[in-house]
Parts: C-alpha cells; structure tokens; sequence
C-alpha cells in the first residue's frame, strides 16, 4: 500500500463494513443514503483496495436482486427508486455494466421509451426521468462532470439544470455552470421581425394546431380559450398539418383526456367519455381537412438541424427557464426530459425538417408558431434553411 495512509485504508474497510450491514439486515433506506457519496468515501480506482470495492459491488448487486424479487404493486414505487439508485451506484465503478443500464431503462419505460444510442449512452432523457422517480440528483451531478470533460455541453448544462431545480444550494452548481459557458463561443441569434401569416402557405406548429381544437365541448370550456384567430389563418392562407404534428396533438390528447376524466367525476353533470369523443372527431377533422400524408422528415435533415441550434446554447437555456417558469418542478422536469439536452423538442426539428421538404417541392413555405423555439432564432432558420417563421393573426376580442 505505498503511498496510502493506514488510516484511508482504514476508514475504507469501516465504509464497506457499513454497507455490508445494511444489506444483510435489509436496511435499505439506510442503504442508498449511505451509498449518496460512496465515490468520495472509497477510492473507485486504486490497485491496493480492490478487494474493499469487490466486497461492495457484490453486495449492492445482492441488494438489487433481492428487491427485484420483492417487488409487486404495492412495493414498487420504493423499490424501484432504490435500485435505481443502486444501479447508480455500480455505474460509478464501471461506466460499461450494460446489465444496470439495461435494467435502469426497464424500470423507466413507464415515463418515456427511447433506445439506447450508438454511442452507449442512456439516453438523457432517461436520467431525466429517473431523477422524477428519485429525486436524487448525485448520479446527476456526476453526469454533469462527465459530459463537461467529454465536451457534450448541451447534456451538461442540461442535466446541471435538473440538479438546480432540485437542489439547488448543491456545492459547485455556479462553477460548473462557468465552466460550460466559458468552453466554447456561443452565437447570438439574429433580431428579426415576425410577419403575421397572410397569403402565405403554412404547416401550423402544435401550439397553434391545439387552437383549432380547445373551442367549448357544450358548457364544457377545455381552459383558456384558443391563442388565435383560427378563421383568419385558414381564410387568408393555404394551411397545412405534418404527420408530426399530428401525432404530438395525439399525444397532449391523451394527457388532456386523463385531467378531463379525473374532473368530470367530481362534476357530474359532465360526460368525460363525450367530451374526449368530440376532442378525437376534432382531431381527426383537422387531419383529414389540412393533413399532408406524404410530407416526412428526412433524418439526415433533422440531425442538420440539430447543429444548427447548438452554437445557441445560453439563448436555449433562457428559453427554457421562461417556458417554466411558475411550474411545479415536476413538470419542469417532465419539460428537461423531453428535450435532448436543451436543444428544442424532437418535434420541433421534424416539423422544420419538414417544412424544408415541403418547400423543396411547393416553393416558399412558412411555419405558424408561438413558440420561442421558433420565433427567437426566425431571421437564423430563414438564412440558414429559407422557411420564415411567422405568427398566426392575434385572438379577436369582444
């Protein structure tokens, strides 16, 4: 043991006697705080304690079949934040075990299904998710440091954004967030004005799409009513759905139909199954009345896009913060995860993706949209891709 005090040696076999405890006596609720700052208490790599981490990786795995085998309906949301948190743990000492990964994204699939990518990444939405479930940012902040020193400055400062928002007195967040934006240069996106769509042809953003939807279901009023002038955006333009469009208006269907359902129980005078009938009837009309069934998004393409929007960085994350702001924190995460880093949603760069393909066989096209994502970078998608970004005309009012 040249070179390492008796006494680390020491403090590291008490460690790992401790961990070893709670798992023989089943303690883990102690287990997994014990575990919290298990790389500062025992040395991840060195050749003289190999035995101490052996010793600890045997008994955390021991841990996680054991909870695996307890787990059932009533156990499951405990249980499977502490073998979440365990499979963190091994994933400390040996970043390859595709084994936790694999388990980690099964016991996920409920929030989001993504698939690993080539690079042997969980997905960072996954993390994301996971951090919904557990509520501990340690696994988290570590990714914070790995993706910084591997030069992936959007899923760093992502993921520093989800250990803010959780704790965000937790030690070096300010330091970390220098270091990412003093990395590199960023842009500035260029100050454009934003016409109001008149004579022009228009795939509709979901923002935009939803108000042709959220109109009165009889005295049944689905929130605030639509942010535009539906009638003047069809009259005075050629409008047009995407396929990806569609099916992100699917989706926030779905959503909306749980939040109907739950208060329609405590409002009986309301048929929930009606009003969620009517919704999908809507739906299906806007398709079969503006759908493009053959417009798709060419991959290549979106991956295109993609760079575009990573030189923006400190603009991205801005517009993040003002899109959440006055959330709870569970849905400010539920927005970081569905982001790939803090470039705009995967929805966003298809429906650009395929606006660029409808122009190239229609001409000029523009896309309808409230959302910043869009209307903050529209002078760089215009210089950059030749789609103008434009705003529906406003809401009249009484």
């Amino acid at each position: 043991m040249e070179g390492v005090p008796e006494e680390v040696r020491r403090r590291e076999e008490r460690y790992v006697q401790k961990i070893k405890n709670d798992v023989d006596e089943r303690l883990y609720d102690l287990l997994v705080l014990h575990l919290r700052d298990v790389h500062e208490r025992i040395r991840i790599h060195g050749e003289d304690n190999e035995d101490l981490r052996t010793t600890l990786v045997t008994s955390v795995e021991r841990a996680i079949r054991y909870l695996r085998k307890r787990t059932d309906s009533y156990t499951r949301r405990t249980y499977d934040r502490y073998v979440l948190l365990l499979c963190n743990t091994l994933l400390k000492f040996n970043t390859q075990r595709q084994d936790m990964k694999d388990l980690k994204k099964r016991i996920i699939a409920d929030f989001l299904q993504a698939e690993q990518d080539e690079h042997g990444y969980i997905p960072l939405d996954y993390q994301l998710n996971e951090v919904r479930i557990t509520y501990d940012v340690s696994y988290l902040a570590y990714l914070t440091g790995k993706h910084l020193e591997e030069g992936r400055l959007h899923e760093a400062l992502s993921c520093l954004n989800a250990v803010e928002l959780i704790e965000p007195d937790y030690p070096g967040l300010d330091e970390r967030r220098s270091a990412i934006l003093s990395s590199t240069p960023f842009q500035a996106p260029i100050q454009a004005p934003l016409p109001v769509a008149r004579g022009m042809q228009v795939l509709l953003d979901s923002n935009i799409a939803l108000s042709f939807l959220m109109g009165p279901v009889g005295d049944y009023r689905l929130g605030e009513p639509p942010s535009c002038d539906t009638d003047a955006l069809v009259h005075d333009n050629e409008v047009h759905l995407s396929a990806s469009v569609y099916r992100e208006l699917e989706d926030h269907l779905a959503f909306m139909k749980v939040g109907i359902r739950s208060r329609c129980r405590k409002l009986e005078q309301f048929d929930a199954e009606a009003i969620s009938a009517t919704l999908d009837e809507r739906l299906r009309s806007l398709w079969g009345t503006y759908g493009i069934s053959d417009l798709a998004a060419d991959d290549t393409v979106v991956e295109e896009i993609a760079s575009f929007y990573r030189p923006y960085l400190p603009t991205l994350e801005h517009i993040l913060h003002e899109k959440c702001q006055g959330l709870p924190v569970s849905h400010k995460l539920r927005k970081l995860a569905h982001r790939d880093g803090l470039q705009p949603e995967n929805g966003d760069m298809r429906l650009l993706a395929e606006a660029i393909a409808l122009s190239a066989r229609e001409g000029a096209v523009a896309i309808c949209s409230q959302d910043k994502d869009f209307t903050v970078f529209a002078g760089d998608i215009h210089d950059r891709f030749g789609i103008t970004v434009c705003l529906p005309p406003p809401r009249r009012t009484a």
